[in-house]
């Protein structure tokens, strides 16, 4: 039986220690493309292509496949973007609104309203994921996203969650946002697939 060397650069620890560090320059890579904060839809989606590229064993170049990635997509992810800042201003200008009310009527708005900007927000975590994979005219990419944020609720839950926490953990420990996100765009990955799986003619 061959023995496997520590210092093999093909063997798993070292496999998996470079893993680590893509992962972790990937998030450098996005945080430093989201700093404009009106690319942060562009930098995501070219985030989710390499966190793809990982969980599915194929990942080469890192900056390679973010920055291949952010130009083909930049300006379908940065309208969606702009698009669902602007919902989410309006929901929660609505909800601001109605905690200023002191009535019956304005405390079930405010349930309502943080209701649909939950929903609303399963959506979103949907969006930029899919758009690294497929680029479909966006009324047709709309259709899908709702249909993945529906036809896989617990997944969406689950990814929402995710990225909750994810912004929790930012604020407890601020450096976090640096790197961290590579790790967590894989994560997600991983739920992603199984989504996909389950929701035929996707990319139709």
């Amino acid at each position: 039986m061959a023995k496997i060397s520590l210092f093999d650069p093909e063997n798993s620890f070292w496999s998996f220690l470079t893993r680590i560090y893509n992962l972790a320059y990937a998030g450098f890579l996005w945080f430093v493309t989201s700093l404009p904060l009106i690319t942060i839809g562009a930098s995501t989606t070219a985030l989710y292509s390499y966190a793809f590229a990982v969980t599915e064993q194929r990942d080469g170049y890192v900056a390679r496949t973010f920055f291949s990635s952010f130009r083909k997509n930049f300006v379908k992810a940065t309208v969606l973007w702009i698009c669902m800042l602007l919902v989410f201003a309006f929901l929660f200008f609505d909800a601001y609104l109605a905690t200023t009310g002191t009535n019956v009527i304005s405390k079930i708005m405010f349930f309502m309203i943080l209701a649909v900007i939950v929903l609303f927000s399963m959506l979103v975590v949907h969006v930029f994921p899919f758009l690294s994979k497929w680029d479909l005219p966006y009324i047709e990419l709309c259709k899908k996203i709702l249909l993945l944020g529906v036809g896989t609720l617990p997944i969406s839950i689950t990814l929402l969650v995710i990225n909750a926490m994810f912004v929790l953990f930012v604020y407890v420990f601020s450096p976090a946002l640096v790197f961290a996100q590579g790790f967590i765009a894989a994560l997600c990955a991983l739920f992603l697939k199984s989504a996909y799986l389950r929701i035929p003619n996707l990319n139709e």
